[in-house]
């Protein structure tokens, strides 16, 4: 078998994700979804995790398909593995049947060819960016997704949502099915890809190396960083000993999440931070004011948000002293990012996390991580309202009646991509 034969059969294979599953003498439709470590997860019947001569056809038994042997291997939704069928649902929409299966490839022959399955089973080393990549490309690079898939002779997408992204190609749902783009040549890195599809990737993926629910699993990340942000005002003892504790709360005698706030340090903002906060809220208030909400837009009045300065979290000039008796709702002070559970202890007090840094003049147009523009103007004038207040915090305490890492996780995708 050549490796031309096999990277052809894998190409095949991740563009066509429905087929028919061949079990005991029956014939069904399925669909699948590929995971992180390679293999697939489909929604199955009972009757198919019994069989023990299964073989896939992708996307039919036509003398063009793939065949595969393979091997399914029973998952629970609620389980470890429950990130799983998520996905599957995120490429395919409502499960037809309540079983889910991890599909392992043991064999496979293509035009003639016998493929060894391993060489099908090819792990994601875009995995743990993966989520923030698909988010990245739906926000701003969806007319770039559109056509391309269209110069790759890939149906037209009228409305592609991506799904996936790996080195080789990314996965865009549309309506009427997932569709592959393939990346050639493949992607060296995360940061290439919204590049790729017309999007100025800066030091994209230097944020976004640890899953969602990990976010910083320590303040050295930050650190990698170099250049992207104003971290004198964050990388001194006092912010590394927050983030720390930020990244352990939950844990035994990790139970304060006040420990992982910090000083705004107002005095650490230079002019240029302050023109750059000028010149985005000129930029942004200019469309907002005939396209945002008025829940969004009174908000912003009612907290007194104004374009002369980098807004206060303490003191008589605060956002918070105009917030707090509107609702009871605070933004406080954090170094970074702050993993999920930590996150939700702050909404559950009503209290929002917030970075203090902003972002440098030569990155004005895009940052990929928060920064107080992000997240004052962005977030904040919403938590002036009653019932958005209300229901923020009901999602924060809710999200920290489970010890469960798993749920933990699935709660905090829900909050940020959805």
């Amino acid at each position: 078998m050549s490796e031309a034969i096999a990277e052809e059969a894998y190409e095949f294979l991740r563009a066509h994700l429905m087929g028919r599953i061949r079990f005991d003498g029956d014939r069904v439709d399925i669909k699948v979804a590929p995971t992180p470590s390679g293999h697939l997860v489909a929604s199955v019947m009972v009757s198919m995790l019994r069989s023990v001569d299964v073989v896939l056809e992708l996307p039919d038994d036509g003398d063009d398909s793939l065949e595969l042997q393979v091997t399914l291997e029973q998952i629970e939704e609620n389980g470890p593995d429950g990130a799983l069928c998520d996905r599957w649902c995120i490429y395919h929409g409502e499960a037809p049947d309540v079983r889910w299966a991890r599909i392992q490839i043991d064999a496979a022959r293509y035009k003639g060819y016998f493929v060894d399955g391993q060489a099908l089973m090819r792990e994601n080393p875009f995995a743990a960016q993966e989520g923030a990549l698909c988010k990245e490309l739906n926000a701003h690079c969806r007319e770039g997704v559109m056509r391309a898939a269209e110069s790759t002779g890939t149906h037209r997408l009228i409305d592609p949502k991506v799904v996936g992204v790996d080195p080789w190609g990314i996965d865009a749902r549309g309506q009427i099915g997932v569709a592959r783009i393939p990346a050639s040549p493949p992607f060296a890195s995360p940061d290439e890809v919204p590049a790729r599809f017309g999007r100025e990737a800066g030091n994209w993926c230097q944020m976004h190396t640890a899953p969602i629910s990990g976010g910083l699993e320590c303040a050295a990340m930050q650190n990698k960083m170099s250049g992207s942000l104003n971290h004198a005002m964050i990388d001194g003892p006092a912010g590394r000993a927050a983030q720390e504790y930020a990244n352990q709360f939950g844990q035994p005698g990790f139970q304060d999440i006040t420990r992982a706030y910090i000083d705004q340090n107002y005095a650490g903002y230079t002019e240029e931070n302050q023109e750059t906060w000028r010149t985005l809220y000129d930029r942004q208030m200019e469309y907002l004011a005939d396209h945002a909400s008025n829940v969004y837009l009174s908000g912003a009045r009612n907290i007194k948000l104004v374009r002369d300065h980098i807004p206060y979290l303490s003191g008589p000039k605060s956002v918070n002293t105009f917030l707090m008796p509107l609702t009871g709702w605070q933004s406080k002070a954090v170094p970074g990012y702050l993993p999920a559970k930590a996150f939700f202890a702050c909404l559950a007090r009503r209290e929002f996390p917030t970075t203090i840094v902003i972002r440098p003049k030569e990155s004005i147009d895009y940052l990929p991580e928060p920064d107080i523009f992000h997240d004052i103007f962005g977030h904040v004038p919403l938590h002036a309202d009653p019932t958005f207040a209300d229901f923020l915090q009901t999602y924060g305490k809710a999200a920290l009646t489970t010890d469960d890492p798993h749920h933990t996780e699935r709660l905090a995708r829900l909050f940020w991509f959805t």
